[in-house]
């Protein structure tokens, strides 16, 4: 059977993924979609 299951390392670059976008994408996506814009 193969295991399909995430290593350390890819749990750790998960959760910081998740913080970036939460942190950083999600405050200010509204916004740009609503102005149809995109950040450069």
């Amino acid at each position: 059977m193969i295991d399909f299951s995430l290593s350390e390392e890819q749990k750790t670059l998960l959760e910081k993924a998740r913080t970036f976008a939460t942190n950083e994408i999600k405050p200010v996506a509204i916004e740009f979609d609503k102005e149809g814009t995109y950040p450069e």
